[in-house]
This record gives C-alpha cells, sequence and structure tokens, in this order.
C-alpha cells in the first residue's frame, strides 16, 4: 500500500515475438443471458492506502501464441514492470465469467 494514489497504464500481454495491450473500454459478459458483468478498463486508479482487484480483458488473440509462461508489462506511476507467470489453464468464455462473477460477489 502506498501513501499515495497510483495509476496503471499499457497493460500488455506478451510472449516471444509479439505483445496484445489490453482494451481501453469495457467489455460486457453475459452469462446465460441473464447476468452481467464488466471488465475494467485503462487507466486503472489505486487511491492511497488500499488494494484492488481489475479484471483485465485482452481482445483480437487468435494468432497470439500461449506457451508455458506469459509475459505481462504494465506502467504504474510511469515505470514498466514486466511479470512473468506460468499458464496453468485457459478458461472458455463461460468458465471465465464463472469465475468473474465468484470474485465480484
Amino acid at each position: 500500500m502506498s501513501s499515495r494514489p497510483s495509476t496503471i497504464t499499457n497493460i500488455l500481454l506478451k510472449n516471444q515475438n509479439e505483445y496484445v495491450g489490453s482494451t481501453w473500454h469495457p467489455i460486457i459478459y453475459l452469462y446465460s443471458g441473464q447476468k452481467t458483468s464488466y471488465s475494467d478498463c485503462t487507466p486503472l486508479n489505486v487511491p492511497s492506502r488500499s488494494a484492488k482487484e481489475f479484471i483485465i480483458v485482452f481482445q483480437h488473440l487468435q494468432g497470439f501464441k500461449i506457451e508455458d509462461t506469459i509475459t505481462f508489462s504494465f506502467i504504474i506511476d510511469e515505470r514498466e514492470i514486466k511479470k512473468t507467470l506460468p499458464v496453468k489453464l485457459i478458461l472458455d468464455g463461460d468458465q471465465a465469467f464463472k469465475a468473474m462473477e465468484t470474485r465480484l460477489t
């Protein structure tokens, strides 16, 4: 937690040779036509002395090669940060919505 607010911008999903940026607008998720959920969009603002969770969406991944690890690159207060994480599970649309719905309730 920081004593000052932070802004997260330019979120990228990277592999060795390419990258895809996160959406700059909220995405609406519908599950079974009944419930609606929205993704967050950049810039993401985190107030001082608090922690937040965000739902980030990456579109246009048809040609994006998913490997054993994936790197997220983002900018917090004008500093670039890279995080490489193992890929353990890829969710389809219904599974992703259920996961988001669980975290949001």
